[in-house]
């Protein structure tokens, strides 16, 4: 089952819902969880391997090279799969959010990664620090815990609509 995003919602989804920022001004002591593969490369350009990294191989909905995948697969020990279809949220990876969370590792989306950083933000705690990719503007830096309100009634609407 995945919960369909209509395009308003696409919309709220699209302001970012943490600091926008650099990969080079991310310090912290918390566990990162990066959404997106431009976010997650930068990451690991930089030394600073992702708790846990969520992608679907492609930038700007362009494939990226077999040797940027293998790049981001070889930084991880565990890697698991999923399906995530564009403009939706897989009831799977809602469901299973903090079982990944909390094992860390690559996740890879087969389909479309961006809104799955909602099931992320929803799960995390205050242990974490969720980044994704602003495009032309940078990387946006989730506190889950200043997010999870907004987060909660975007969902919320989001249910609201037909699931299927």
């Amino acid at each position: 089952m995945r919960i369909v995003f209509p395009e308003t919602l696409r919309k709220k989804l699209r302001k970012p819902m943490g600091r926008i920022t650099s990969i080079d001004k991310i310090k912290t002591d918390r566990k990162l969880v990066s959404v997106g593969d431009e976010t997650t490369l930068n990451l690991i350009k930089k030394g600073t391997k992702p708790h846990l990294a969520v992608c679907d191989f492609r930038i700007k909905r362009k494939k990226i090279s077999g040797k940027l995948q293998n790049r981001i697969i070889k930084s991880f020990k565990k890697a698991g799969k999923c399906k995530n279809e564009h403009g939706t949220l897989s009831s799977y990876i809602l469901n299973n959010a903090k079982t990944y969370l909390k094992k860390g590792g690559l996740l890879i989306i087969e389909g479309e990664e961006d809104i799955t950083a909602l099931a992320f933000i929803l799960n995390a705690n205050k242990k974490y620090l969720v980044l994704y990719g602003q495009p032309g503007k940078g990387v946006v830096s989730v506190k889950p815990e200043e997010a999870k309100k907004k987060a909660k009634e975007i969902l919320r609407a989001a249910l609201g609509h037909k699931v299927k």
